[in-house]
């Protein structure tokens, strides 16, 4: 499961969830879900509008997210 992030004509980040060709809008619950089952996330992708700073931002999330599942599951 990939996360996507991309900016509206806003400037609002939007977050969807992508499994294989399948995108949808992003769903916490089954987030939480793939990830109780899979132990961590992919790399993100970035749509237009998001800037390196935010990149930064989003990657580390993701990397602290996968860290403290790895954590959980080796303890």
């Amino acid at each position: 499961m990939k996360i996507t992030f991309a900016k509206d004509e806003e400037q609002q980040i939007k977050v969807r969830l992508k499994e294989g060709d399948e995108e949808q809008e992003f769903d916490y619950i089954k987030m939480i879900t793939y990830l109780f089952d899979e132990k961590q996330l992919e790399e993100p992708e970035f749509g237009e509008g998001i800037t390196d700073e935010e990149k930064e931002k989003i990657q580390d999330m993701i990397t602290n997210i996968n860290s403290a599942i790895g954590n959980e599951t080796a303890g």
